[in-house]
Parts: structure tokens; sequence; C-alpha cells
């Protein structure tokens, strides 16, 4: 970027498609930016706890001001092209051949002198009012990166620009080992493993899902019936009964109303989604052109009798599993699924896309066993219980939780609470609260892929994070067991076990410190 800035010619810049976090900022340090009308930029670095790099707090607050800049650099939201232009970070957007347009360009400036740089963003009216703002919404548990992006922002005015890379580098590096860095950066490593293709369906080309058919009254039908909708599928929507399909109905406008209500859908849009839903009575033919079918619970029965009417690659899958049908569970944040079961390489393939599209891409997890999810969850919320049953204060608990910025579950009524007991609160410090919590939820892990319904460790952290309101600056579970290390993990557990078994080290956890294995090693490469 410094090289691109300090050229002794001018530097054009064509952005047609995504330009993100080091892209945008080769885009900053150019003379001129056209893009097309499909362009987006963001700057997503905040995402892993990092200060943007290659000169982006200096040079983009000094084209567009401190507080456009202060809301690219603390959301990392995308900006669309024609937003882009209003604010002045890109020059024009070209709507014709925007290579053509940028040699033209090019060629034009070349004949003329090289022009300062503007800095007019560094000047305009409550600069330094933006940057106290966004300073005073600052919360105590905000990531260390967001104080130290507003410094920077601030010294760009303050300081000359070599000064103010030099800053910038220099919190970048202080940031880069630190502990919420590294377990921004393993939950971004997590996501990207779940996602990838199983071995056994790589290579396998995907049915394009147009059509869904949806048979029951399950909870998770409406949501998967407005994403669905959302993602331009025509959706089918079958139930007997009169009574259940009119609240299922209900239950798919009142999430697209909702969706009117925040801006994430517009009227035109909620209108078309809703023409492409259609209702039926269950009958013994399913109706034709339905390319992957999802029955809840109480239709299991129906995915067994598809299996004559349907090819073997068009997915059949059951919420909470059925005869000859993959099984499919929704995470608690809708944003999540997991996939098991048996069927034919292509189906499985076929769902997958489908879940990807309509917005809760599918972790694969084994069959034998619990889920992975609920039960890693269930031993979380177990251990909190426990704690409260030693004397903790469930409002310390909360505290506890809320430093990482997690809610605290809804526990079991059993769980003694001292307060109403009478008997005496035991102080415990936020750190030990926290690790006993993400340790039984580790050790549930260990359990989980020792079974094999869990395949490898980082599907484990991705899962909890996306599905199940796990911190992502704790990285996950797994994560948090290998920054601990196996064996200090285990003396941890051996100690907790004396008061409560919930904290009983798996006997995989033996295993692999015998053998002299991490849990990074379980991960594919």
């Amino acid at each position: 970027c410094t090289a691109l800035a300090d050229a002794p010619f001018p530097i054009v810049a064509a952005v047609g498609g995504v330009a993100m976090g080091p892209g945008c900022a080769r885009l900053l340090a150019a003379d001129q930016v056209l893009a097309g009308p499909g362009a987006r930029l963001s700057l997503p670095e905040i995402a892993l706890g990092l200060v943007a790099g290659g000169g982006v707090t200096q040079r983009l607050p000094r084209k567009i001001g401190a507080r456009s800049a202060l809301d690219m650099l603390l959301s990392g939201r995308v900006v669309p092209a024609d937003e882009a232009a209003r604010m002045g970070l890109v020059d024009a957007v070209v709507q014709s051949d925007l290579l053509a347009a940028a040699i033209a360009l090019a060629s034009e400036l070349g004949q003329k002198p090289l022009a300062a740089r503007s800095e007019a963003g560094l000047f305009g009216e409550g600069y330094g009012v933006a940057v106290a703002t966004a300073r005073e919404g600052l919360f105590t548990d905000t990531l260390p990166a967001a104080g130290m992006i507003i410094d920077a922002v601030e010294a760009a005015q303050l300081l000359p620009l070599p000064q103010g890379l030099t800053l910038e580098a220099t919190l970048r590096e202080d940031l880069w080992r630190s502990d919420e860095v590294l377990a921004l950066r393993a939950a971004a490593d997590a996501a990207r493993v779940a996602r990838r293709m199983p071995r056994a369906i790589a290579g396998v080309p995907a049915t394009s899902v147009g059509h869904l058919y949806l048979e029951g009254s399950a909870l998770e039908i409406p949501l998967l019936a407005f994403a669905a909708l959302r993602a331009g599928l025509h959706v089918t929507l079958a139930e007997s009964d009169r009574d259940r399909l009119s609240s299922l109905l209900t239950a798919i406008a009142e999430r697209q109303d909702a969706a009117v209500t925040d801006g994430s859908l517009g009227l035109e849009a909620r209108d078309a989604d809703w023409a492409r839903l259609t209702t039926i009575t269950p009958q013994a033919l399913l109706p034709q052109g339905m390319d992957a079918l999802i029955f809840a619970p109480d239709a299991a029965g129906r995915a067994a009798e598809t299996a004559s009417q349907t090819p073997p690659q068009v997915p059949r899958l059951v919420l909470g599993g059925g005869a000859d049908a993959l099984r499919l569970a929704l995470a608690p944040s809708g944003r999540i699924s997991t996939l098991s079961g048996g069927g034919a390489s292509l189906a499985v393939a076929t769902a997958r896309a489908l879940m990807a599209r309509i917005g809760m891409p599918a972790v694969i997890v084994g069959t034998e066993g619990p889920a992975p999810g609920p039960a890693i969850a269930e031993a979380g919320t177990t251990a909190l219980a426990r704690l409260i049953g030693k004397g903790v204060r469930d409002d310390a608990l909360a505290a506890a939780l809320r430093s990482v910025q997690a809610n605290l579950p809804k526990l079991p009524q059993t769980a003694y609470d001292p307060r109403v007991k009478g008997g005496q609160p035991l102080a415990m410090a936020r750190s030990e609260i926290i690790a006993r919590w993400w340790s039984a939820m580790a050790a549930a892990g260990l359990d989980c892929l020792a079974a094999g319904t869990a395949l490898c460790p980082a599907d484990i952290d991705h899962l909890m994070v996306a599905g199940y309101g796990f911190p992502r600056r704790l990285g996950g579970p797994m994560h948090q067991a290998s920054r601990r290390g196996l064996l200090l993990l285990r003396q941890d557990l051996k100690l907790w076990a004396r008061d409560d078994r919930i904290w009983a080290a798996p006997p995989m956890l033996d295993r692999l410190i015998s053998d002299g294995r991490t849990l990074e090693q379980l991960n594919p490469s």
C-alpha cells in the first residue's frame, strides 16, 4: 500500500466485486477508485479483534472523515458501491466496461501533473466530536481493538502520515498474539473447517433446489419456510389440521413483519415471498417438482413413505431423525444446523447446499449417541447449576458470563439458591466460573469425539459459537481446552470432580495425553 501511495505516477483502482480488508486497503492507496455496480467494500478486521492494517486507519478518515471511517472500522459492515460513492470512498460507479473506464482515466491522469492527495476528511466539522462519541460508546467488555481503532483514527488528524502508519502497525502487532485475537482467529478457522465437504461427498455436484416441501407442525417449520422464501425458493407447506396450519402461517407472517420493521425486508419482497408459498393437505402422492423434503417429527412416518415416490438423490430430511432419511437439527440461534444419517451422497450434498442457501449451513455429525450441540450445551448449563448448588450466587454467575459476552442460561429448578435456602454464599472468581463452565463443555465435547457424534474439535467450536451462544471471543470450548493444555485441563477436572462428577475427566483426554496428541491434530488439515 505504501508503494502504491508513494508511486511517482497516478494510480487508478477498479473494483468490480468484493474488496475486503487488505483489498480495501489497496483501494485507499490509489489516487482514483472506480467501482462497478456490484462492488462491495468492507473492513472486517474488528471481527478478528484486530486493527485494520495497510494504512487504513490513517488513509480512510483522510478521505471520508472520522464518522464514516469509524462506522466502517467498528462495524465491519459491507458497503455497497452506491453508498461508497456517496461517502466518497469511491470516486465513481461505472455501469459499462469497468476496466476500459479505468484505463481511460489512468491515461487521462497520466497527461497531467501528479496531484496532491486530498485530506478533506481531516478538516471537516465534527471530526473530534465523532471520535469522542465513538469513545463514549465503548463498553467495559468491548474488545481492546475497538478502543485502539478509535485511537488510530484520532491520530490521523494529530500526526503526520508516516507517524500515523507506525502507530497503526504497533497497535496491530500488540493485538496479534492476544488471547482475544487468538480465540477469534480460532473461531474463524473452525467455521472454515466446518464448511469443508466431507470426503464421502467431496466432488459430488449438488442438485439445485428450487422447490422445498415442508410437512408437519414443529416450531422449526415456520423458520425454515421463512428462510427458504427469503432465499427465493418456492415452498409447499403441508398440514392436515386446519388450526395448526393457521398457526404456521401466522408464525411465518410474523417473521416477515418483523423483517419489514427492522428494514431487512421490503414490502414488495415480502409480497413476492408470500406468493411463492403454497399450502396443501398431505396426500398419499406428493406434489410433482419437489427438489427437497423436510418433515417435522409428527410427520416422520410420511418421510419413510416417500422413499418409493422420490428418487434417491432427492434429500428427505426429518427434524430429529427418521427411518431412511437424513436427520436435521436446527441450533437455537437459527443460524446453523446439523445433518446426520444415511442417504445417497448426492442427497447429502444437495441437503448441505440447501441449508447453506437458506442461511443455516449444516455441520455433518455422526449418527450414534446424543447430538453434540445439545449434549455439550447441557453440560455447560449443568455445571453452572452445580456451582449454584455449591453456594455461588446466580448473579455472580450472570456477571461472570456477561464479562465474556455470554448470557446465563435457564437453570434447572433443582439448582440450589443460597439466598432462598439461607445458606452462606460462596465467593468464586469470575475466571474460575468461566473455566469451570467451558471445561465441562470441553469434557462433553471429548465424549462426543470419542463416540463419533462430533467429527472433529473444530466442528464442535463452530457449532457452539454459531448455534448455542458460546462467546466468539473465547473461540469455543475445544479452543479453550487447547489454550489451557490437555495436561493442565486434566488436573483442573480431577480437582473439580472431587466436588461433582460433572467435571470428571473423560477417558479420551487420558488417551490423548498418553499418546502425546493435541486437539489440533484431530482437525482436518
